[in-house]
């Protein structure tokens, strides 16, 4: 990983790693929209703000240091089993004026270009400290109330307090000469379909690694799993926040303009779980995975926080980001890649339980994109906030 100032090197193209993955997950890239566990669906109702992001860590925007506001002190309000709200009694706010253009590097298993750099802008916002838990999503669940209840407002889950309430600039959209830009639409009433939590679908997926149970029981605070990038989006809407752009998350991943190789800095994961969960060393240490038990509650892995304190941003479970995979926009200030390319294909970062190669750990590694219907045992996601 390299750190390099704005205007020192130009954007390549994006990576790909799919062949150990895709064979890891079972992935088919054959398959429709429908087939194997490519469709599950998450919703709920909104109690804003009460219902909690499992404690929101605020970060200062800045450049591909991808933004959260610094806490010089911080006060945690339990609001409830699995979520601890952070909130900040003084915010250092760094002024927009005073950001300075820091390039995100990014590697891969060598497959695609490596050391490539891509400097990107991003303003304030807050970011969950933990993964999204089963308890949390059960709320979802019961507010979607088989497809009768909640579903996202039209147009909602937008960066809101971005470009007078636009949102993101939408980079893979670009505007003719002359023309405004193009910005995130936020949810499509035509994607309600695709939200569909049910016991069956959201056991499905992987009988062995689902972490969720038809009934509250021990994993409530195991991260939520098994969920398609619908129902990520769809469960952030309903719980008041947004899915991070890759951006935000690199950002809150790489400790902003320190670029850390890790969240936590550079020493080596180890195989203790003290930084990450990865490569079936949960529970007992490094052997192979055989069920859900392999995977650990949210927060375990205490010694890999971020700058910002947010855990498991690496390892544990792969997230879900906002972007349709594509090569990165340089310069890209407050965008995301949301048209442009297949509509169904998202981005993924971060790593997860079963993943061997401490690569998979870097805050600059770059996955592949996936099917937006898919829903794999691997995927999980936390939500983003306005600042």
């Amino acid at each position: 990983m390299r750190v390099i100032h704005a205007g020192e090197c130009s954007r390549r193209g994006a990576n790909e790693r799919r062949g150990e993955r895709q064979r890891r997950r079972g992935i088919d890239w054959g398959r429709g929209e429908d087939a194997g566990c490519g469709r599950r669906p998450e919703c709920g109702a909104a109690r804003a703000g009460r219902r909690g992001g499992g404690r929101l860590l605020d970060v200062g925007g800045g450049v591909r240091r991808w933004g959260l506001r610094r806490a010089a002190e911080l006060r945690v309000e339990r609001c409830g089993s699995d979520r601890l709200r952070v909130k900040p009694r003084e915010l250092l706010h760094e002024p927009r004026s005073a950001l300075r253009s820091v390039l995100s590097t990014y590697t891969n298993d060598g497959s695609g270009a490596t050391g490539e750099a891509e400097p990107a802008v991003v303003s304030d916002f807050r970011l969950d400290k933990y993964l999204v838990t089963v308890g949390r999503f059960r709320n979802f669940v019961a507010a979607w109330n088989g497809g009768s209840g909640y579903a996202p407002p039209a147009g909602s889950g937008k960066h809101t307090h971005l470009n007078g309430g636009k949102g993101l600039v939408d980079s893979g959209n670009p505007p003719d000469a002359g023309s405004p830009a193009n910005y995130e639409t936020g949810w499509l009433t035509s994607d309600n379909s695709n939200i569909m939590p049910t016991n069956e679908n959201l056991i499905s997926c992987n009988p062995t690694y689902s972490t969720w149970t038809s009934t509250a029981g021990t994993q409530e605070g195991l991260p939520m799993n098994c969920v398609n990038w619908y129902e990520a989006y769809a469960f952030c809407i309903w719980d008041g926040g947004f899915l991070p752009s890759e951006a935000e998350f690199e950002y809150a991943s790489a400790g902003g303009s320190q670029q850390r190789e890790y969240p936590w800095g550079s020493t080596a994961p180890g195989t203790a779980n003290q930084y990450a969960i990865y490569d079936c060393n949960y529970p007992t240490g490094p052997g192979s995975c055989a069920a859900a038990t392999n995977i650990a509650p949210v927060g375990n892995a205490t010694l890999g926080a971020g700058l910002w304190g947010q855990l498991d941003l690496v390892g544990e479970l792969d997230e879900w980001m906002l972007d349709i995979n594509a090569p990165y926009v340089d310069l890209c200030t407050d965008c995301a890649f949301l048209a442009g390319g297949s509509s169904i294909t998202r981005e993924i970062r971060g790593g997860f339980f079963e993943d061997s190669a401490t690569l998979d750990l870097m805050s600059s590694y770059r996955n592949e994109g996936l099917y937006a219907t898919d829903a794999e045992q691997s995927f999980g996601f936390r939500c983003a906030r306005t600042p």
